[in-house]
């Protein structure tokens, strides 16, 4: 199955991805996790069927597409966002989501906000966002606007440039889960901008390091399930090293699970192991979908 590279355009510039597979096909919009690309999923989706659509974008400050200019602050809101107006962009009457990390717990609060859009919904290693609770929340939200003072100041032509080799270990050592070399350089290559000199700089966008977060608590999400429920087929995989994180949010999950079309699996492995072992989900994926699901 081969790719194309796609830019959308948006009011602060584009949105970039890469398009696999026949556009005529049904469209699974796939999103990547928090600093990655939409790269990380190069080795799944040759895997996937080929009777679909793919379309892996890069989020706003990620991989090749534009920043969100500075000094603005960045929310989920903003994700969110991005994904409805890229979907708007496709013009289809329905769409499949699936997402990694920080784009599965997009997907899912935006099949939340907007469920008519969304025929089935995947999510790898995640359900919600990260919570932060009442306690944390002030203190959170003082670190962040006073770190983000400093933006101000940077000049983007001052930005540092590496060696290959150090990039990618450098980006290595910011991740959740260690990978490969081989596996960080084929994400990076969404994110390597070459200078005169044969270094290279990061394109990450370096406010996203402030992101805001949505100040909510595990309990909190639990009730926005509650009363906004997930009602389409929906696939949960979560890796064995994360095992513990599914008691965590044991009032999510069982909520999650009021859906007769809920489907959990846990596979093992890492938090990417979609980048790492694509053979171990791949086929996970496939079933869910060619399923033909229950109506609700």
């Amino acid at each position: 199955m081969s790719f194309t590279e796609i830019k959308i355009p948006i009011s602060w510039g584009h949105i970039a991805g890469k398009a696999w597979g026949n556009i005529s096909d049904p469209l699974v919009m796939v999103l990547h996790g928090y600093q990655d690309n939409a790269g990380s999923f190069d080795k799944l989706i040759p895997l996937l069927p080929t009777t679909y659509y793919y379309v892996c974008l890069d989020l706003p400050g990620h991989g090749k597409s534009s920043h969100i200019p500075t000094p603005t602050f960045i929310s989920f809101v903003d994700f969110i966002y991005t994904l409805k107006y890229t979907l708007d962009y496709f013009n289809r009457k329905k769409y499949i989501l699936l997402g990694h990390s920080y784009g599965a717990q997009t997907c899912l609060i935006f099949t939340q906000i907007f469920p008519a859009y969304v025929s089935k919904l995947i999510t790898l290693d995640a359900i919600h966002y990260l919570p932060i609770s009442p306690k944390n929340c002030i203190p959170f939200l003082r670190q962040i606007i006073t770190r983000y003072e400093k933006l101000h100041h940077l000049d983007p032509k001052t930005a540092p440039s590496y060696e290959l080799e150090e990039a990618v270990q450098k980006m290595t050592e910011q991740r959740m889960a260690q990978i490969s070399d081989e596996s960080m350089k084929i994400i990076m290559q969404r994110s390597l901008i070459p200078q005169p000199d044969g270094r290279y700089k990061i394109s990450l966008a370096q406010h996203l390091k402030y992101n805001i977060a949505a100040p909510m608590s595990l309990s909190y999400f639990a009730s926005l399930l509650k009363h906004h429920p997930i009602k389409c087929p929906h696939l949960s995989i979560i890796v064995s090293e994360s095992a513990t994180f599914k008691q965590i949010a044991k009032e999510s999950f069982d909520q999650l699970r009021e859906n007769k079309n809920f489907e959990e699996i846990v596979v093992e492995g890492h938090h990417d192991v979609h980048v790492e072992h694509p053979d171990r989900v791949a086929p996970i994926i496939s079933a869910f979908l060619v399923k033909q699901h229950s109506k609700l």
